[in-house]
């Protein structure tokens, strides 16, 4: 008695499916060979970390207020915790920004000063392209500290200097990505930064520049 085609057909399927899985309880798991002068990329088991990172970016910030923009340096270490199965990399960041604010004169009085914000928080990043470039959300909570000078022209006085300080509570966002240049440099970019204080103020910024795998 003949068997039908379609009988033969699920009979090599689950022939296949059983094989397959055998070979995946083996752990050994056959793969075609890759293309001349090519090599396959190393594919972190699930729960790997990714190595530890350092990075430093110049960028601008700017004021909910308006004004110029300011220039700001950005300094920061990533400690990776876990890889999820689909690739999404979680991890600590502790970020240092430092923001100058110009000087600005009105009516005889001219404004300066900088500001430190630290935002310890939690990086999300999903690698793309194999893992040479990932996208990245940051979401963080610190304390900022303004220190502002104040000149002020008074007649028969003079210049009279004046320092104000505050520091308030800051939850701040991020969004941003990368791209792999060697195994160990990376160029960072972070299109967009956004604070906000427990005074009522906010901020945004944008940075760009390179991180070290350690």
């Amino acid at each position: 008695m003949k068997i039908p085609h379609l009988a033969r057909a699920l009979v090599a399927l689950a022939l296949a499916g059983a094989a397959g899985a055998a070979a995946a309880q083996s752990g050994a798991i056959p793969l075609p060979p890759p293309p001349a002068g090519t090599s396959r990329l190393a594919t972190p088991p699930p729960g790997a970390r990714d190595p530890l990172r350092a990075a430093a970016l110049l960028g601008f910030a700017r004021s909910q207020d308006g004004g110029d923009l300011s220039p700001m340096l950005r300094v920061e270490g990533v400690l990776p915790l876990s890889r999820t199965p689909a690739g999404l990399s979680v991890g600590l960041v502790a970020p240092l920004r430092v923001v100058y604010l110009r000087p600005e004169e009105t009516e005889g009085i001219e404004t300066s000063g900088v500001s430190f914000e630290v935002t310890p928080g939690v990086r999300l990043a999903l690698p793309l392209r194999g893992g040479k470039a990932a996208v990245r959300a940051d979401a963080g909570v610190g304390v900022v500290h303004h220190r502002v000078t104040v000149l002020v022209d008074q007649v028969f006085v003079g210049r009279i200097r004046q320092t104000e300080t505050s520091t308030a509570g800051i939850f701040r966002l991020g969004l941003g990505g990368s791209v792999a240049l060697t195994p160990t440099l990376v160029l960072d970019l972070e299109p967009l930064s956004v604070g906000y204080d427990l005074d009522g103020g906010a901020d945004w910024s944008f940075a760009a520049g390179v991180s070290f795998r350690l």
